[in-house]
């Protein structure tokens, strides 16, 4: 297990800590504050493994994309000029070429999600990290407070130590929190984005495949090719 899949144990193991301290704090500040910490990290968690794997997958996809560009490029290649001369090169060509850039294209909206997603995992990974230390920190401050009552003088001075330590935890989580919401609302505003500009090209290059008015069809000239069959099973021929 690596430190992204690591990431989701740590939230749940600051959010049980600052909902546990909550509980047991004699301080009623301190009762606030940790209560207040681990409701506030509840609102960010996440998986950076999960994350970060959805980051891999479509770093994946766009070279794939990439390579099947790459290797039709190279079919195209592999046809001799005597081969040329029984299809319609000219518009095989432009089919290539069309394709080609729809494929960059393509790869440039997978190659971004990826690059997104590796931000939001090292973002989230990021926010586990202080959720789970700021759940022991708390934990630690409850406890010293509650034991410190039995103390007598020093309980009142021992408050308000906690208590500060407990409000500086608190705006740590806050800024984190905050950071991390305007972070992922943005990105699923640029996923929405990148997946509407995905489906248009789709959608457009469909209904030029299904309604090909206005464009010429390549003049395949018929080829003959030795190796399939000419007849069914019940000896009908296929051409009528």
């Amino acid at each position: 297990m690596d430190n992204y899949d690591a990431g989701l144990a740590l939230y749940i193991e600051g959010i049980a800590a600052s909902i546990g301290a909550s509980y047991f704090a004699v301080n009623p500040m301190l009762k606030f504050i940790a209560k207040y910490i681990g409701t506030s990290i509840g609102t960010i968690l996440s998986s950076p493994g999960a994350i970060n794997d959805e980051g891999n997958r479509s770093g994946d996809l766009g070279e794939t994309v990439g390579k099947a560009a790459i290797m039709l490029k190279e079919a195209f290649d592999k046809v001799t000029d005597e081969q040329w001369e029984k299809m319609g090169r000219e518009a095989a060509e432009q089919a290539k070429e069309k394709f080609g850039v729809e494929a960059t294209d393509a790869k440039e909206v997978f190659d971004g999600m990826k690059d997104l997603l590796h931000s939001l995992a090292n973002l989230s990974l990021a926010g586990a990290v202080v959720s789970g230390v700021v759940g022991a920190t708390i934990v630690s401050l409850v406890l010293l407070s509650n034991a410190t009552k039995v103390l007598g003088p020093l309980s009142a001075s021992t408050d308000i130590a906690t208590v500060g330590a407990g409000n500086s935890l608190m705006n740590l989580v806050r800024y984190i929190v905050g950071r991390n919401r305007l972070a992922f609302v943005t990105a699923a505003s640029l996923t929405s984005g990148m997946a509407a500009i995905f489906m248009m090209r789709a959608n457009s290059t469909a209904a030029k495949v299904t309604h090909p008015t206005g464009t010429k069809a390549p003049d395949f000239k018929q080829v003959y090719l030795p190796d399939l069959p000419r007849q069914d099973a019940k000896g009908r021929r296929f051409d009528g």
